[in-house]
């Protein structure tokens, strides 16, 4: 992965995730902050949805703010658990 790369010559590599209905399940955000662990990406930062160019009008996929809610505690409990990456938002 890239992100050894940028290791190598001392860069940060932060992640980038806007969350939308299709990946705030619990599974795929799992998934997704134990893979950056692996790969040993220092910080995540959480986006919120906005529906731009060809998404706009497709509200289907705006999480509900309950479903934000979740996403960040689940986030947060296993930034607790692996240390990194941080959860920034």
């Amino acid at each position: 992965m890239m992100a050894s790369l940028f290791k190598r010559y001392k860069l940060d590599v932060t992640a980038s995730m806007p969350l939308s209905k299709e990946n705030i399940n619990e599974q795929d955000l799992i998934k997704t902050y134990k893979d950056l662990y692996e790969f040993e990406i220092e910080n995540l930062h959480i986006l919120r949805y906005f529906p731009v160019g060809r998404a706009v009008g497709n509200t289907k996929i705006i999480p509900s703010k309950s479903e934000y809610k979740m996403a960040i505690s689940l986030l947060r409990e296993l930034e607790s658990k692996y240390g990194y990456p941080k959860v920034r938002l």
